[in-house]
């Protein structure tokens, strides 16, 4: 058995399900909507990564990586560019363009999942949404672990 793996998932299960109480709370007795709460929880947290990233020098390098070179960080590590044929032409497979469409479309459907959670937890408690979640996240293992065979 993998002890600190089971660890690290029940502190990450006690965690969310804190965190879901404390968000029905928050929303109820301040009348905001999930919306609200998670455009401020989400404004911290970004200002205290974006902090932590440019304290350490790594801002600058990633935004070079993903906004400024074709690739996959490997590629650009490894100095090779993967590319595809496109009419006669080689392209590289992850251009900037594309890295910046899939980071907004993973960044949306992150923000609808969570606002969808949210409301559930306004409307219908707490433990709804934390039985829900849950059953994902158990769903989203198992599912790995089939895939996976580790």
């Amino acid at each position: 058995l993998h002890y600190m793996g089971i660890a690290m998932l029940v502190i990450s299960l006690s965690c969310d399900g804190a965190f879901v109480n404390f968000s029905e709370l928050v929303m109820k007795k301040y009348s905001i909507s999930q919306d609200e709460f998670l455009f401020n929880i989400y404004s911290v947290s970004f200002l205290m990564t974006l902090m932590a990233a440019i304290s350490h020098g790594e801002f600058i390098i990633a935004f070079r990586y993903f906004f400024l070179q074709n690739g996959s960080l490997s590629d650009i590590n490894d100095g090779v560019i993967l590319k595809i044929r496109d009419r006669n032409n080689e392209v590289p497979v992850w251009t900037v363009l594309t890295k910046i469409t899939v980071f907004v479309i993973f960044t949306l459907s992150g923000l609808c999942g969570s606002s969808s959670a949210n409301a559930m937890a306004k409307h219908y408690g707490a433990l709804c949404m934390s039985i829900t979640t849950t059953s994902r996240k158990a769903f989203t293992l198992f599912l790995s672990f089939a895939a996976f065979k580790s």
